[in-house]
């Protein structure tokens, strides 16, 4: 792919497709193969399902849900593509597992991560009524913990270099909802001057306009300030990414989970149409079954989409 320059910087960066409360965690033994003294940030091809895996430098492990594949044809909706993909990478372990929301399509293989251990689960806390929720708690049990915002959690803490992951709103923030979408958590990494949020299925709507939906980006945006990456809300659903959220993160480069043959017209050409109106280039997972990739601003990878960030005190960030 061309390369973009983002002046002002502090991170290279590189995006690849197809290859795939403060709470410190010291650094420990590597628990990736795939270690290659970068940040990786690995969104997996999970289908229809979402799911990221961080690679710190020092090689510890942090999963963002790992959710089942409900495309069209995979019936029952399979897990077998997360578990292959974190076996390929060599991970054993996770340091750190959250849940950005209750649903199956997020947190549904968690009991099938056959050969993987948890050290410690951190979600919302609260009850959702579904055999997916009790099978995510009781998988955890006394490894599950509550998540609060403003919690920080770094990795590789004793590193020049540390790797942090911000809790910046969850549960609504403040406003009241019973969608389970608005009740997301959303996640900040950060890695010196580069910045990926990731935010579940989170949901908008137009500023002073009227939906049923919930509107938490235009409240949270601002809270998450300016980012490189956005893992787009809610697989490109039309319900999200709007332009409060996008002005206030100002994206260079959106990642969108969908699954080709998916029920519900992932990614959507509203959302779609939002990214590129705010120069977002998007990396799709699949081909999905809403509106076409357009050239010029999205590539589908038919993998996973791995980005990569460098230190590189100084420099700039390229793409």
């Amino acid at each position: 792919m061309n390369p973009r320059k983002l002046l002002g910087r502090r991170v290279a960066l590189l995006a690849t497709a197809g290859i795939a409360l403060c709470s410190a965690l010291a650094s420990t033994p590597a628990h990736a193969v795939f270690t290659n003294g970068k940040l990786q940030v690995i969104h997996l091809d999970a289908g229809q399902g979402d799911g990221a895996v961080i690679i710190t430098p020092g090689g510890q492990v942090a999963l963002i849900d790992e959710g089942t594949n409900f495309t069209a044809g995979t019936s029952p909706p399979s897990c077998s593509r997360v578990l292959s993909e974190l076996q390929a990478l060599g991970v054993t372990h996770v340091d750190l597992h959250f849940a950005s929301h209750y649903h199956a399509d997020h947190i549904g293989c968690i009991t099938s991560l056959t050969g993987i251990t948890i050290d410690a689960g951190w979600d919302r806390a609260e009850s959702y009524g579904s055999a997916t929720y009790t099978n995510y708690t009781n998988y955890l049990g006394t490894k599950r913990h509550t998540l609060t915002k403003g919690q920080e959690f770094t990795l590789d803490a004793l590193s020049a270099h540390p790797v942090t992951i911000t809790c910046v709103a969850l549960a609504g923030d403040g406003i009241t909802t019973s969608d389970e979408n608005s009740k997301c958590v959303v996640l900040k990494v950060s890695y010196g001057e580069f910045d990926e949020v990731l935010g579940g299925d989170l949901t908008g709507y137009p500023s002073g306009t009227s939906s049923s939906n919930t509107n938490i980006e235009t409240k949270v945006g601002p809270q998450v300030g300016p980012v490189e990456v956005y893992k787009v809300h809610h697989h490109g659903s039309a319900y999200g990414s709007y332009d409060d959220w996008l002005n206030a993160t100002t994206p260079k480069i959106g990642i969108i989970s969908c699954g080709t043959g998916n029920s519900y017209g992932h990614p959507t050409a509203a959302a779609l149409t939002r990214l590129h109106n705010h120069a977002v280039h998007t990396y799709w997972t699949e081909t999905g079954m809403g509106a076409a990739p357009n050239p010029a601003w999205d590539k589908v990878a038919n993998d996973e989409i791995r980005i990569n960030a460098v230190w590189q005190p100084g420099g700039v960030d390229s793409i």
